[in-house]
Protein backbone atom coordinates (compact mmCIF):
# COMPACT_ATOMS: atom_id res chain seq x y z
CA UNK A 1 0.00 0.00 0.00
CA UNK A 2 3.06 2.26 1.00
CA UNK A 3 4.81 1.72 -2.76
CA UNK A 4 1.69 2.12 -4.43
CA UNK A 5 0.26 5.49 -2.56
CA UNK A 6 4.28 6.76 -3.31
CA UNK A 7 3.89 5.90 -6.67
CA UNK A 8 0.59 7.61 -7.09
CA UNK A 9 2.16 10.52 -5.63
CA UNK A 10 5.21 11.04 -7.77
CA UNK A 11 2.85 10.29 -11.07
CA UNK A 12 0.77 12.94 -9.78
CA UNK A 13 3.39 15.47 -9.15
CA UNK A 14 4.98 14.95 -11.91
CA UNK A 15 2.44 14.90 -14.45
CA UNK A 16 2.71 11.75 -15.55
CA UNK A 17 -0.29 9.42 -15.59
CA UNK A 18 -1.25 10.40 -19.07
CA UNK A 19 1.36 7.84 -20.12
CA UNK A 20 -0.92 4.93 -18.85
CA UNK A 21 -3.02 5.67 -22.03
CA UNK A 22 -0.57 6.06 -24.34
CA UNK A 23 -0.13 4.59 -27.61
CA UNK A 24 1.39 0.98 -27.54
CA UNK A 25 0.26 0.87 -23.30
CA UNK A 26 -1.95 -1.79 -23.83
CA UNK A 27 1.35 -4.07 -24.81
CA UNK A 28 2.95 -2.62 -21.79
CA UNK A 29 -0.03 -3.66 -19.51
CA UNK A 30 -0.31 -7.02 -20.63
CA UNK A 31 3.42 -7.67 -20.34
CA UNK A 32 3.15 -6.44 -16.71
CA UNK A 33 0.19 -8.65 -16.26
CA UNK A 34 2.50 -11.98 -17.29
CA UNK A 35 5.23 -10.67 -14.97
CA UNK A 36 2.98 -11.02 -12.02
CA UNK A 37 1.10 -14.47 -13.48
CA UNK A 38 4.55 -15.73 -13.88
CA UNK A 39 6.06 -14.14 -10.50
CA UNK A 40 2.98 -16.12 -8.59
CA UNK A 41 3.85 -19.26 -10.27
CA UNK A 42 7.24 -19.20 -9.24
CA UNK A 43 6.10 -18.67 -5.63
CA UNK A 44 3.96 -21.56 -5.91
CA UNK A 45 6.54 -23.97 -7.81
CA UNK A 46 9.29 -22.79 -4.86
CA UNK A 47 6.60 -23.70 -2.08
CA UNK A 48 6.09 -27.07 -3.78
CA UNK A 49 9.77 -28.07 -4.53
CA UNK A 50 10.57 -26.91 -0.91
CA UNK A 51 8.40 -28.80 0.56
CA UNK A 52 9.48 -31.94 -1.52
CA UNK A 53 12.91 -30.91 -0.08
CA UNK A 54 11.99 -31.82 3.52
CA UNK A 55 13.58 -30.01 7.10
CA UNK A 56 16.36 -28.25 4.57
CA UNK A 57 14.10 -27.27 2.13
CA UNK A 58 13.06 -23.74 3.20
CA UNK A 59 16.57 -22.47 4.17
CA UNK A 60 18.03 -24.44 0.75
CA UNK A 61 15.46 -23.83 -1.12
CA UNK A 62 14.83 -20.31 -0.82
CA UNK A 63 18.73 -19.66 -1.44
CA UNK A 64 18.60 -21.67 -4.74
CA UNK A 65 15.42 -20.17 -5.54
CA UNK A 66 16.71 -16.47 -5.12
CA UNK A 67 20.01 -17.05 -7.15
CA UNK A 68 18.08 -18.49 -9.78
CA UNK A 69 16.22 -15.53 -10.01
CA UNK A 70 19.47 -13.48 -10.13
CA UNK A 71 21.53 -15.27 -12.53
CA UNK A 72 18.63 -16.15 -15.06
CA UNK A 73 17.61 -12.67 -15.06
CA UNK A 74 21.11 -11.40 -15.34
CA UNK A 75 21.94 -13.82 -18.26
CA UNK A 76 18.52 -12.26 -19.89
CA UNK A 77 19.70 -8.47 -19.31
CA UNK A 78 23.00 -9.64 -20.83
CA UNK A 79 21.26 -11.56 -23.96
CA UNK A 80 19.01 -8.19 -24.09
CA UNK A 81 21.71 -5.96 -24.50
CA UNK A 82 21.64 -3.98 -21.27
CA UNK A 83 25.27 -4.39 -20.65
CA UNK A 84 26.44 -2.86 -23.64
CA UNK A 85 27.57 0.10 -22.03
CA UNK A 86 28.44 -1.32 -18.60
CA UNK A 87 31.63 -3.49 -20.20
CA UNK A 88 35.34 -3.62 -18.38
CA UNK A 89 34.98 -3.66 -14.59
CA UNK A 90 31.40 -3.64 -13.92
CA UNK A 91 30.64 -6.84 -16.34
CA UNK A 92 33.51 -8.78 -15.14
CA UNK A 93 32.01 -7.72 -11.12
CA UNK A 94 28.84 -8.94 -12.63
CA UNK A 95 30.33 -12.38 -13.86
CA UNK A 96 32.55 -12.78 -10.60
CA UNK A 97 28.84 -12.44 -8.91
CA UNK A 98 27.33 -15.42 -11.03
CA UNK A 99 30.35 -17.27 -10.68
CA UNK A 100 29.84 -17.00 -6.79
CA UNK A 101 25.95 -17.67 -6.97
CA UNK A 102 26.37 -20.93 -9.36
CA UNK A 103 29.46 -22.49 -7.45
CA UNK A 104 27.20 -21.89 -4.05
CA UNK A 105 24.31 -23.14 -5.37
CA UNK A 106 26.47 -26.49 -6.46
CA UNK A 107 28.07 -26.52 -2.73
CA UNK A 108 24.25 -26.57 -0.75
CA UNK A 109 22.95 -29.25 -3.78
CA UNK A 110 26.08 -31.09 -2.55
CA UNK A 111 25.99 -30.63 1.06
CA UNK A 112 21.77 -31.67 0.65
CA UNK A 113 22.77 -34.90 -1.30
CA UNK A 114 25.41 -35.68 1.87
CA UNK A 115 23.65 -38.58 4.46
CA UNK A 116 22.62 -37.31 7.79
CA UNK A 117 24.93 -37.93 10.46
Amino acid sequence: MVNAAYCGTLLKKNGTWARYRQGGALGHWLLSALMGVIWMLSITLYGRGASLMGALGSSIGWAVFYSSIILFSSVWGILAGEWTHGKGKPLKMLYGGLLVLVLASVILAYGNSLPAG
